[in-house]
C-alpha cells in the first residue's frame, strides 16, 4: 500500500477502505494515564479505537500502548486515560495583559532599560485566561501583565517578579 492518501469525487468501495487503513500511520494520537493506587502519570498512544460504541455507557472501547518501565501498570487494573489533542507549542500571555486599541491589539513589552514600549502582537487562541501571540513576542521578552491601563508608552517601570 502507498503512503499517499487517495482523493476522488466519490467516497465509496475500495478507495475509502485504503484511506482508511492509511489514516493510523499518519495519525498519532497522544493519551495521559493515572491511577488512583499512586500518584504517576503515564504517557503512552492510542493503538486500536474500537468502529462501536456501548450505546448504555457511551463509551469506546480503545487500546493504548503506554510506557511502563517499571512495570506499575499490571494487567486488569483500572486506569483513567486523558487524550492530549490539538498540542502545540507557542507564546502565551495572560488575557489582561492584552489592549484592545480599535483594530489594533498591543501589549507593553518591557525594554532593557525598564521602560516599556507599546508593541502590537497578533492573538490566536484563548484558553483558560491565557492568550496565544502568533507574532510580535519572542519567547524570552517581558510584558506588563497588572496595572496596562495605569501605563503610558515609554514610563519607566519597577519590576516585580512573581
Amino acid at each position: 500500500m502507498s503512503n499517499k492518501l487517495l482523493s476522488s469525487n466519490k467516497t465509496t468501495g475500495p478507495k475509502v477502505i485504503s484511506l482508511i487503513q492509511q489514516m493510523p500511520s499518519l495519525i498519532t494520537i497522544k493519551i495521559k494515564a493515572t491511577s488512583e493506587s499512586f500518584n504517576e502519570t503515564f504517557f503512552g498512544n492510542l493503538d486500536v479505537i474500537s468502529s462501536r460504541v456501548d450505546p448504555t455507557t457511551r463509551s469506546i472501547l480503545v487500546q493504548a500502548k503506554i510506557k511502563n518501565n517499571n512495570y506499575k501498570i499490571i494487567p486488569g487494573m483500572l486506569i483513567n486515560i486523558e487524550i492530549i489533542f490539538n498540542e502545540k507549542e507557542s507564546i502565551g500571555v495572560p488575557e489582561e495583559s492584552i489592549i484592545q486599541q480599535g483594530t489594533r491589539t498591543v501589549v507593553y513589552k518591557v525594554i532593557e532599560d525598564k521602560t516599556v514600549s507599546l508593541t502590537e502582537v497578533k492573538t490566536g487562541i484563548r484558553n483558560f485566561g491565557k492568550v496565544e501571540i502568533l507574532s510580535g513576542l519572542s519567547a524570552g521578552d517581558k510584558i506588563v501583565t497588572e496595572g496596562v491601563s495605569k501605563i503610558r508608552d515609554k514610563a519607566q517601570i519597577k519590576l516585580i517578579n512573581k
